[in-house]
């Protein structure tokens, strides 16, 4: 008989199989899902640990998901509807998993984050790999865009969004632990944080890289007022927005991206009609406020 306190550890090693897995391979991360809800009714938590669940984040979770359940009774096209509610069944499982069965020490929560961390240094380090493996077989330029991230058959966008959560989770240990990390685990930091950064460019998703833009200027800035050197942190962020608008301007794949986003934003002022769809629905978002 397996005892309380080896259900934890094998609930915390699923996790952080998961977490690792899941920039690598997202269906073999599926997986080590069912494996802990399966350690989880084993343990007898789902009995024991409902109480946690009556708390505002899970219950935010929870109650996402039954709004999908509800929107079923408005839908002609069952089979289409039923396939949403099967993609989104984690927001369900994972509230129930996680907050019935919490990780109960920083050390443990630390280790979950990164073997995220891990996994994604790991799934860029192959893709990185089989770009410049198919450049030297072909000649040809595999390191933006679709393609560097085709080698994990992921879509841009979604890559960049592990990557930029990735980046945030070694900038939140490295600041919080800046005065006792040593020199070398302090270099070590900045060089995976600017890989990280660096990779989400070569991906070119517009929209991730304005976002962790973004949130790194104002998290900065919010850094520097709070340690009384605004404009110091002011004269750092320019030099940074110029740095950012040289890449944009000098990396192939994300220079013809964003030009072609201005091109169809001129086409649309000039009502000549644009085929991207978003365009249209930001109009129609517009409209509507």
């Amino acid at each position: 008989m397996i005892q309380s306190k080896q259900h934890e550890v094998i609930h915390q090693y699923l996790l952080m199989l998961f977490c690792f897995l899941l920039p690598l391979h997202p269906r073999l991360s599926a997986l080590s899902i069912i494996f802990i809800g399966l350690n989880w009714l084993l343990s007898g938590q789902a009995f024991r640990g409902f109480s946690l669940l009556l708390k505002p984040i899970p219950i935010l979770f929870i109650s996402f998901y039954v709004l999908h359940l509800l929107g079923l009774l408005y839908t002609d096209n069952w089979l289409d509807g039923l396939q949403k509610i099967e993609t989104k069944l984690p927001l369900l499982a994972f509230p129930i998993f996680l907050f019935s069965f919490p990780i109960k020490t920083k050390e443990d929560f630390r280790a979950v984050l990164n073997s995220f961390v891990v996994g994604t240094l790991i799934a860029s380090l192959f893709c990185t790999g089989n770009a410049l493996y198919q450049y030297i077989q072909t000649g040809e330029n595999w390191m933006y865009y679709k393609r560097l991230g085709s080698f994990l058959g992921f879509h841009p966008t979604y890559f960049s969004m592990y990557l930029s959560f990735a980046l945030f989770i070694v900038l939140f240990f490295l600041v919080k632990n800046y005065k006792t990390f040593s020199l070398v685990h302090k270099l070590g930091r900045g060089l995976l944080l600017s890989w990280f950064f660096l990779f989400i460019l070569l991906l070119s998703s517009r929209m991730t890289i304005l976002a962790t833009s973004a949130t790194l200027g104002v998290a900065f800035l919010l850094w520097m007022y709070a340690h009384g050197k605004i404009w110091k942190g002011v004269g750092i962020g320019l030099i940074a927005i110029l740095s950012l608008g040289f890449l944009l301007k000098n990396l192939p794949g994300l220079k013809k991206r964003t030009n072609a986003t201005i091109e169809r934003v001129e086409k649309q002022n000039k009502k000549q009609g644009v085929s991207d769809p978003r365009i249209n629905l930001w109009s129609a978002a517009l409209a509507a406020t």
